[in-house]
């Protein structure tokens, strides 16, 4: 644990120059070299994000285990967790691109609204999951939680391993082609802990807990 007066590093915007005037974007994205980084594109403007948490790391991976057995077991869709790279806004929708990694991710069979490639997940999945770090944690409740509004994702999820709590956001409003993407905004329906329901939509008539979504998610030096 670094000592009180340590700066912990946070997610940050890079001031590398795009390629084009347009803005950075997932072709621009993909050619960037393997450098054990964390990078993502929101509306055109890279941003780089320090490497997660060990309790981080935890708790993604028990989230994980818990949908993949609701979920991917159970043959209601797919499971994905980070690093999987979203292509929220492709460039060809006009809008300035948006890449991110999610820590989990769902895509249901059938999903409206996301397209599984090869390298990568194209759309906005049914579900997306960030855990957040002491250094992303602003970033995952502003820039990023802006973001996933403006692409109009259905609902969210951010997971606070300290508390061991659970947020859960979705659209105010209905999402429509017509609607503004500057107009949309995902508002907190629910902080969830211990035995209490998450509120999701993602399958009809489930009721997951927050407890059962941690199970076995021990903290970190105890």
């Amino acid at each position: 644990m670094p000592p009180p007066s340590a700066t912990l590093p946070c997610a940050q915007t890079l001031d590398r120059r795009p390629p084009h005037r347009g803005g950075w974007t997932y072709a621009d994205y993909a050619r960037l070299p393997d450098d054990g980084r964390r990078y993502e594109i929101l509306e055109g403007r890279m941003v780089m994000a320090p490497a997660p948490s060990i309790q981080h790391q935890v708790i993604a991976l028990a989230i994980y285990r818990f949908l993949f057995d609701h979920i991917e077991a159970a043959d209601h869709g797919r499971v994905f967790a980070a690093p999987c790279d979203v292509e929220l806004v492709p460039a060809a929708s006009g809008m300035r691109a948006t890449v991110v990694q999610p820590d989990v991710l769902v895509v249901l069979n059938g999903s409206k609204t996301a397209v599984i490639d090869p390298a990568r997940i194209i759309g906005r999945p049914d579900l997306v999951i960030e855990v957040t770090s002491p250094g992303t944690a602003t970033y995952d409740h502003r820039d990023k939680l802006d973001a996933y509004a403006r692409a109009g994702q259905a609902e969210l999820w951010i997971v606070d391993p300290l508390a061991r709590a659970i947020e859960v956001f979705f659209p105010a409003g209905r999402i429509s082609a017509g609607r503004k993407a500057a107009d949309r905004r995902l508002v907190s329906a629910a902080v969830c802990s211990d035995a209490m329901t998450i509120p999701t939509r993602l399958l009809r008539g489930w009721k997951p807990t927050v407890a059962q979504a941690l199970a076995g998610a021990r903290t970190v030096g105890r």
